[in-house]
């Protein structure tokens, strides 16, 4: 089976061109697939299926971006990539700056995104709070990286925008940084990334789990 990807504003097209002796057809699962139509030599025999791959990216809060994961994993920074910046409705940029696709993660691709926060009071946040439960655990991890060659300092939050330490980020190279809280109240806060107490100003590059 031929298949040809196309990108188009964040979604991801795919046209199936399926093989001799077969035909597409919605799959069980949900999506499209090439089956048999024929039993002959040129039929792709569904004996020697290794993996099948599906393409919908859930709906709601989980869709692509993740502004926290299905639950128990407890991180509330899941795999972000390409929608930290402004106006994706995923994540919240207060007094900052987010610039997607500006940078190489981690694993070399080029899908890191860029923060920066030069005034006071600057911080990124979940679009859509999380109904917390009380008594439990959670994270927020997230990787980050200097974007200026010198070191930087910031915070996390919990979900009553109580301040986590301060983060030390080095001057070269990515780090991955946790904060683990006990939610308490009523709070519905996702803050990975936080002005520290001096407001120092922040350029970083950062990536989801």
């Amino acid at each position: 089976m031929k298949t040809i990807l196309l990108i188009l504003s964040g979604a991801l097209a795919v046209w199936a061109q399926c093989g001799p002796g077969q035909t597409l057809a919605p799959m069980p699962g949900g999506g499209l697939g090439c089956i048999n139509t024929s039993s002959g030599p040129t039929a792709l025999s569904q004996a020697n299926l290794v993996a099948e791959y599906q393409l919908g990216e859930g709906a709601g809060p989980v869709a692509y971006n993740y502004a926290y994961t299905p639950q128990p994993y407890y991180n509330l920074v899941g795999p972000s990539e390409q929608n930290f910046a402004a106006g994706t409705s995923v994540w919240l940029p207060v007094a900052a700056t987010t610039t997607d696709l500006y940078a190489a993660d981690p694993n070399g691709d080029f899908v890191a995104s860029r923060v920066q926060m030069s005034a006071t009071g600057g911080y990124l946040a979940a679009a859509i709070g999380y109904t917390y439960t009380a008594g439990q655990q959670y994270t927020l991890s997230i990787y980050v990286a200097s974007n200026t060659g010198a070191v930087q300092t910031f915070r996390m939050c919990d979900n009553n925008v109580n301040y986590g330490p301060n983060i030390t980020v080095p001057a070269t190279g990515w780090t991955r940084a946790s904060y683990t809280f006990t939610a308490s109240g009523t709070g519905t806060y996702v803050i990975p990334i936080n002005q520290d107490a001096a407001n120092d100003h922040l350029d970083l590059l950062i990536w989801g789990v």
